[in-house]
């Protein structure tokens, strides 16, 4: 199990952040008393999709998902710093610039990289701590090319909290000398290894030819 397979994570990832950032803007237009005009309205539409598409283009939970938290925030915190970019200059060449309260506008892009990193952390511990004390499915992949490497790669990570790799079957010995996993034996004794060990999942990595 990887972050994009996690329906909380994913939700945050493409939808609900966009959305923090829009209603930390209107909560701080709340806030300071200002009045919510039809133009604070096509800032939020604006940000909502720069926001979505900036975030989606910056794959934060390749850090995370390997514990290096400062990479993380610094990607949270470079991505904002983008969208800021942008919507600044959006302003200067619309003249929207001077629809807005600088005290708002200001407020809303200092705070909104610290709501987001909070946001990300708690889905990220929440997602990842349910189902924690499940059964551990045990695994093994049939090949060794370059989708069984790949599939290894994933399981190897941090992330995965279900999964227990025991190792590689292959035909071609001299494909797993340089992976980590133990060769368990040819593809002929995939069968009776898998009923022996009651191993629960089997990944497939042949090509259509094999």
């Amino acid at each position: 199990m990887t972050e994009n397979d996690i329906p909380l994570v994913s939700f945050f990832k493409r939808l609900l952040d966009p959305a923090i950032i829009l209603g930390l803007l209107y909560l701080i237009i709340v806030i300071q008393n200002e009045t919510f005009t039809g133009n604070y309205l096509a800032l939020m539409i604006i940000a909502f999709f720069i926001s979505s598409f900036i975030y989606e283009q910056i794959d934060l939970y390749r850090t995370l998902h390997v514990g290096n938290r400062l990479g993380f925030a610094a990607d949270i915190f470079l991505g904002w710093g983008i969208i800021v970019a942008i919507l600044t200059l959006i302003g200067e060449g619309t003249g929207l610039r001077y629809e807005f309260s600088d005290r708002v506008v200001w407020t809303w892009f200092a705070l909104a990289p610290f709501v987001l990193l909070l946001s990300r952390l708690t889905a990220y511990r929440l997602a990842f701590n349910i189902g924690k004390d499940r059964e551990v499915r045990t695994a093994v992949i049939v090949g060794s090319n370059g989708p069984g490497v790949d599939i290894l790669r994933r399981l190897a990570s941090a992330t995965n909290v279900g999964i227990e790799m025991r190792g590689f079957f292959d035909d071609h010995v001299d494909r797993i000398q340089a992976h980590p996993r133990p060769y368990l034996g040819m593809i002929a004794d995939v069968g009776a290894y898998v009923r022996a060990q009651k191993i629960k999942t089997i990944f497939i990595c042949l090509p259509m030819s094999a």
